[in-house]
């Protein structure tokens, strides 16, 4: 009789456990979790409110073009002749760089820098995406119309010059002089390729522009 009764409590024990293991998951689990709340300090006060976190402000940004951007990119001398053939090279001062007489930053360069006089008279692809997308950055933050038309100027170059039209894709190194491609397309790597879509890739998203796509 003993054994009858034993063998049906226990089969009525796990009958409802597996009735219930769910509720008795969700009371340990919530028991769990306001445990850990109420003992954790670092929980109930998260640390991200504690560092109180400051971040720049639209002035701030402002200024930062006003002050330290436009000196340099509103050279006339970061513009190109035409305007939008931007050079891959300029001095500390903003000045052009002249092979005959080097400014003082490439003339006098350490064994370890030596790898830089490769890109003297060349022009390259990467450079000049990348000054596409500073203006058309500074033309986001103030709205300054001339900020997007240097922009322009700098995409329509690489629509004019820059796109292989034989091979595919576009070229990467240019001759200073004449503009001459100088890169085969063996020489092309992915990274200077999405680089040359940077400018233009930025240049559609502030105009929707679907000429340049």
């Amino acid at each position: 009789m003993k054994f009858w009764v034993t063998k049906i409590a226990k089969t009525l024990y796990l009958q409802m456990m597996k009735k219930y293991r769910f509720y008795l998951y969700v009371l340990i689990t919530t028991l769990v979790i306001t445990l850990i709340v109420g003992l954790s300090p670092t929980i109930s006060q998260p640390i991200l409110l504690e560092q109180k976190i400051q971040t720049l402000t639209g002035e701030r940004w402002l200024q930062h073009v006003e002050e330290d951007l436009n000196p340099w990119w509103l050279m006339e001398t970061a513009f190109g002749k035409p305007v939008g053939n931007f050079p891959s090279l300029r001095c500390d001062n903003g000045e052009l760089l002249d092979l005959s007489q080097p400014c003082p930053i490439f003339k006098d360069l350490e064994d370890e820098d030596n790898w830089i006089k490769n890109y003297f008279n060349k022009k390259h692809i990467v450079a000049h995406s990348r000054q596409i997308y500073t203006y058309g950055v500074a033309y986001q933050l103030t709205g300054n119309p001339k900020f997007l038309s240097l922009a322009k100027s700098g995409l329509d170059w690489i629509r004019k010059y820059g796109f292989d039209r034989e091979n595919g894709g576009v070229f990467t190194v240019f001759s200073e002089d004449n503009l001459t491609p100088l890169s085969s397309v063996s020489e092309r790597n992915s990274q200077e390729l999405a680089y040359a879509l940077q400018g233009m890739a930025f240049y559609y998203y502030l105009t929707q522009d679907e000429e340049v796509l």
